[in-house]
């Protein structure tokens, strides 16, 4: 959670063993959010890691999926309230997370084509699968992001340290009260 805040996005909800996070919600995502987005992955990464090695679970891990899309969102329920997003482009998020491999992060081609240079990373080819709410066939193309090390991604991590530059500030990079990964602090509005 304190990643989540300190990236600039948005923590919908945890459900079982899923955890969902948007960008502010804009007409279109643009490469600053989906850095900060990509950040995400990587420190949840980080953090599971870290988790693993404190409790001696080697089983423990996790998959990340991540995609850009339209979605419709609201508060639904009458006596137990609880926010909530649906549409096809959540589906198709949901499908990167579940077709992905575990400690790795799968993105979809949509979500790719938001980074304004998608070469500066290590992106592989993962597969082709049939989009959700598509009658059409057309399909989602997934490529995976699976680091060597985790040390590789702390480079990673302080190299982008721009991707929250267009939310709210300029940031500057901290430690999560855990001692976790290095974050981009934002000051608040």
């Amino acid at each position: 959670d304190n990643v989540t805040v300190a990236l600039g996005l948005y923590k919908v909800y945890t459900i079982g063993d899923a955890y969902l996070v948007t960008n502010e919600p804009r007409k279109e995502m643009n490469d600053p959010a989906a850095k900060a987005v990509l950040r995400m992955g990587v420190a949840m990464l980080q953090i599971i890691q870290e988790v693993r090695d404190i409790v001696k679970h080697p089983g423990l891990d996790m998959r990340i999926g991540l995609h850009s899309g339209e979605f419709v969102a609201g508060v639904i329920g009458t006596k137990l309230l609880r926010f909530d997003m649906w549409g096809p482009d959540i589906l198709n998020g949901n499908m990167c997370e579940s077709k992905g491999a575990k400690g790795a992060i799968c993105v979809s081609e949509t979500f790719r084509s938001k980074l304004d240079r998608p070469s500066l990373y290590k992106f592989t080819p993962y597969g082709k699968f049939k989009m959700a709410g598509d009658s059409s066939g057309r399909m989602l193309e997934l490529h995976m992001i699976q680091p060597a090390s985790f040390s590789s991604w702390g480079s990673f991590l302080q190299s982008e340290a721009d991707a929250v530059q267009d939310f709210k500030g300029s940031p500057h990079m901290v430690d999560t009260p855990r001692g976790g990964p290095p974050v981009a602090e934002v000051e608040p509005a």
